[in-house]
């Protein structure tokens, strides 16, 4: 019989430790008529935590897939710290998005023979090269002038403020250059100001949330794709821009080198204004338009197909790593 999978990423989020009583319903009528093999959870903590209780309660296996900062970040939290060692102790399979953050799990103690590295895709029929003035015509970005992509969360890991500075620095060599910030988060309004008091206001454009329909259009449209974070895992916004045709320069921090190709991307040392700067201007060489043109992307399904192989491995036959646990014992009505 085929494995039945059950993903808690479509479950309401409930912070912390009350994840899982978030959650219990939705895990019981999920399965009521069926028993899943594997309940699968993205993010160490606290959905991770909220994973494993959830295979305890029906008797299955629990494999949580690693994204970056619950490794890299919250270990380095007083509060979050010993939760996330848990999850990474209990779990019975751990996922990696790359090679980097499945040192980074062992490092923090996880059991090598459990921790695999799952490569993420991307959706190749959305995300491919498509024709840059064409979109830039929907899009309203003029069709002759350089034009930069940033996307994600604006909080302070991001460092968007240095790649203001940088771009402040760069209007003294391509006065036209235009950068779009597509994302919000707290630090929006600092932004806002930041690109005031640089005089950036012609070339800098917050475009709010983008959808994924549309998120392919502005990367088809930018001649670069920037990322400055002072920490990553292997974030899909860059594979993503590849995907489309379009090269990146980022900050080399987390596992961005396993994916930097020196024919499509340029990698610069972290809160390097100066260098980042250079980099900037020089992605715009035809050169590196035409590595990014040759990118082959990995699909979800490859990465569908490498899981449910995985899965059917002798190392993931072992029984679960605990016994089902009642409800008298969790305190809690399944």
């Amino acid at each position: 019989m085929a494995d039945i999978l059950l993903s808690t990423s479509s479950i309401a989020f409930s912070p912390r430790s009350l994840f899982w009583w978030s959650c219990r319903d939705a895990v019981s009528q999920a399965t009521l008529n069926a028993t899943p093999d594997w309940i699968i959870s993205y993010w160490a903590y606290p959905d991770g935590d909220g994973a494993i209780r959830a295979a305890k309660s029906v008797g299955a296996k629990a494999a949580v897939i690693i994204g970056g900062a619950d490794v890299l970040l919250l270990p380095k939290s007083d509060k979050r710290r010993q939760p996330t060692l848990k999850v990474l102790n209990e779990a019975d399979l751990i996922l990696t998005v790359s090679d980097g953050l499945r040192e980074q799990c062992i490092r923090l103690g996880a059991d090598p023979s459990r921790v695999h590295t799952l490569l993420q895709g991307v959706d190749d029929s959305s995300f491919k090269p498509g024709n840059k003035a064409e979109v830039r015509s929907i899009l309203g970005i003029p069709l002759n002038v350089p034009a930069y992509l940033w996307v994600g969360r604006m909080v302070g890991v991001k460092r968007v403020d240095l790649l203001l500075e940088a771009f402040h620095h760069l209007r003294g060599t391509i006065t036209d250059a235009q950068l779009y910030l597509a994302g919000q988060g707290p630090l929006k309004e600092q932004l806002r100001s930041q690109v005031r008091a640089f005089g950036l206001n012609d070339n800098v454009h917050f475009v709010g949330p983008i959808t994924q329909a549309d998120l392919p259009k502005w990367y088809q449209a930018a001649d670069a794709t920037i990322l400055t974070s002072s920490s990553e895992g292997l974030p899909n916004v860059l594979r993503e821009s590849l995907a489309c045709g379009t090269p990146f320069v980022s900050t080399n921090v987390g596992s961005i080198s396993e994916i930097a190709d020196p024919a499509s991307s340029i990698l610069v040392p972290a809160n390097d204004v100066e260098c980042l700067r250079a980099a900037i201007t020089d992605i715009l060489d035809p050169v590196y338009q035409s590595g990014a043109a040759q990118y082959q992307p990995r699909s979800w399904n490859q990465t569908a197909r490498e899981l449910v192989t995985l899965l059917h491995s002798p190392i993931c036959k072992m029984p679960p790593s605990g016994s089902s646990v009642s409800t008298a014992t969790e305190g809690i009505a399944i």
